[in-house]
């Protein structure tokens, strides 16, 4: 792969889209791909700024710097989106470093690198409280009651695997009959083989009576090798359309304010933070492979410290 042909900020963008290529070809899910297109798009901008001084052969780690402080002074970015930026930009850094014809080794640009974040920023995360999460299960199993079709269903066994087990929209939306599997016709879970973020098979588990009425319905409706999700002209549910589905439901069980499919997984993780579970034990259910990225959950709950004192 060649490294340079038309200055550092077309470069980038060229780059950029055979990165996003392999991205696609992995698996990685349409949000992922589209944050980091996005973010790339940015930082090639900086670069048309930069680019008669600074070829991709001779990228430094100050210009990795002048970068943030270049965002800095054009969209003032949280704490998150300045830690988003930097795992963007490594990741690409690292497909060149693998890919270009040079051999050239970009880890330079990243060892010890002094990302600067604001003190005392804590990143609230947006989440539906328990009592709220009971009305939205209710009114689901209202639905059912009312009218037991697939659809009904369908909806009802998606939430309870978003918020019972929580998976990504994206995992639950590729999972097929045949990924439900149980060691042992006595365990009390589902084992959910699932293809996670970058195409890695990992394995998720769901209480059986939580999903069981659901999932018997839509099992006898369905092969194995079917998707589980689908609409109603038995093509693959999409995940707008899930979005769309999920935030009408929020607002008919009376639970306003509250959109997307992501919420249910924050909830998953708040629910348990909630009860005391071990972070340790979050971090595996969630299947987080840093523990830094489950402490959002705990540096949230400071808020519960502080109505338990109140209540001494």
């Amino acid at each position: 792969m060649e490294l340079e042909k038309d200055g550092l900020s077309l470069d980038i963008v060229r780059l950029k889209n055979l990165f996003i290529k392999e991205l696609e070809s992995l698996n990685f899910s349409k949000n992922t791909i589209l944050t980091y297109n996005q973010q790339l798009l940015v930082f090639s901008d900086f670069c048309e700024e930069i680019s008669d001084e600074v070829r991709l052969k001779n990228i430094k780690q100050m210009h990795i710097s002048y970068f943030f402080a270049w965002l800095e002074a054009k969209i003032q970015p949280k704490n998150a989106t300045k830690a988003s930026y930097y795992r963007t930009l490594k990741s690409f850094f690292n497909f060149l470093t693998k890919n270009n014809d040079d051999l050239i080794d970009y880890d330079y640009l990243f060892k010890k690198f002094p990302l600067k974040l604001k003190k005392g920023e804590s990143k609230e995360v947006n989440h539906i409280k328990l009592a709220d999460m009971n009305k939205i299960l209710d009114y689901l199993q209202k639905t059912i009651e009312k009218n037991n079709n697939y659809k009904n269903n369908r909806n009802s066994l998606l939430v309870k695997l978003l918020f019972g087990a929580g998976l990504r929209i994206s995992e639950a939306l590729n999972l097929k009959l045949i990924d439900f599997t149980t060691s042992d016709i006595n365990d009390e879970f589902y084992e959910l083989n699932i293809t996670a973020k970058g195409g890695e098979r990992q394995k998720a588990y769901v209480l059986k009576n939580l999903i069981r009425d659901e999932f018997s319905y839509i099992s006898q409706k369905l092969s194995l090798a079917d998707y589980v999700f689908l609409t109603s002209r038995n093509t693959q549910l999409k995940r707008q359309t899930a979005y769309i589905n999920l935030k009408r439901i929020y607002e008919k069980a009376g639970v306003f304010h509250k959109e997307g499919c992501h919420i249910l997984r924050h909830s998953f993780a708040m629910d348990l933070m909630a009860k005391d579970i071990n972070l340790g034990v979050i971090q595996k259910a969630l299947r987080h492979k840093n523990i830094n990225t489950t402490m959002i959950y705990a540096d949230a709950t400071s808020n519960m410290i502080k109505e338990a004192l109140k209540k001494r």
